[in-house]
């Protein structure tokens, strides 16, 4: 089964989130004791980069209430991020902080740094212009707080751990 034409193609939600097993849900990995599935990899029910989940009509509660923020944020109308920002587009998966002061740019460990390019630069700027905070976290766990003044020394600080790696 093909996912909602709103999606299309994307299904980094099938591989960023952790995403733990509630009641009525289908196994994501039966590698693990509990069929949950950890941030980074990808469930097993996916089918990368064609919008395509193999369980989509007997899917569970998780998947079936899930949306992202871009998802969500096409009930807006006018409102809505445009497509640049879907995740599959724009190499980030936004995340809204604990509180909602904030956005958490979640990305793969090779698209670190997504957030500087295009519609997700123009997106964070927005953010710093509201006086709201911003983060990057990958799925390896690497993690950084994104201001105006940091942006340059973590990348730079990022770039130079992996060249030591």
């Amino acid at each position: 089964m093909t996912k909602p034409l709103d999606c299309g193609d994307c299904s980094m939600c099938c591989k960023i989130p952790n995403i733990p097993r509630a009641e009525g849900d289908v196994i994501f990995n039966p590698d693990r004791e509990d069929g949950s599935k950890l941030e980074g990899e990808w469930c097993q029910h996916c089918r990368p980069g064609k919008g395509v989940c193999s369980v989509y009509e007997d899917r569970g509660p998780t998947c079936r209430e899930y949306k992202c923020v871009w998802l969500q944020s096409q009930d807006r109308g006018a409102g809505a991020m445009p497509l640049s920002m879907r995740p599959d587009k724009s190499k980030v998966m936004l995340q809204p902080t604990v509180g909602g002061r904030g956005m958490i740019f979640r990305v793969l460990p090779e698209n670190w740094g997504a957030w500087q390019k295009g519609t997700a630069k123009k997106l964070l700027m927005k953010l710093w212009q509201s006086d709201l905070i911003a983060f990057a976290a990958d799925t390896r766990g690497r993690r950084a707080a994104l201001t105006p003044a940091a942006q340059d020394a973590v990348l730079k600080f990022t770039e130079d751990s992996d060249e030591e790696a």
